[in-house]
């Protein structure tokens, strides 16, 4: 049986674990916030983002809507990732518009490319 100096000290204590991480998530908000403040989000926040939504979305029980991510947060977490991913496969699809051309995978023209090549990338109608 704990003495009351003892039962004292452990509800001090864990006053004080309670104010630490109520401390530490305001500090990790105003980092966000910040960030988010000065138009631009890293690509690691934008993933931590979208995997706590992702998280929430498929919780089995009622999702608590105090955990719901903030949805202009969540905008801006796709649009980082959609840029990040769209720069590094700039210039992928250089498909042909024209209705004639012939659409498949060039298998030499992607190999010594280094990305997939379509069959109607070096074609041009005839009479051009």
């Amino acid at each position: 049986m704990q003495t009351t100096e003892e039962y004292l000290q452990t509800c001090l204590d864990m006053v004080a674990n309670r104010l630490r991480n109520s401390l530490d998530r305001e500090r990790k908000l105003k980092e966000k916030v910040a960030e988010l403040e000065s138009g631009s989000m890293s690509l690691k926040l934008a993933i931590c983002e979208l995997r706590k939504y992702n998280e929430w979305r498929r919780d089995p029980c009622i999702p608590n809507t105090h955990l719901q991510p903030n949805p202009t947060v969540l905008g801006k977490a796709i649009d980082t990732v959609v840029d990040y991913h769209s720069s590094r496969i700039e210039g992928f699809n250089k498909c042909s518009t024209h209705p004639d051309a012939p659409h498949g995978f060039d298998r030499n023209g992607s190999h010594n490319a280094g990305r997939y090549v379509c069959d109607c990338e070096g074609w041009e109608p005839e009479g051009y």
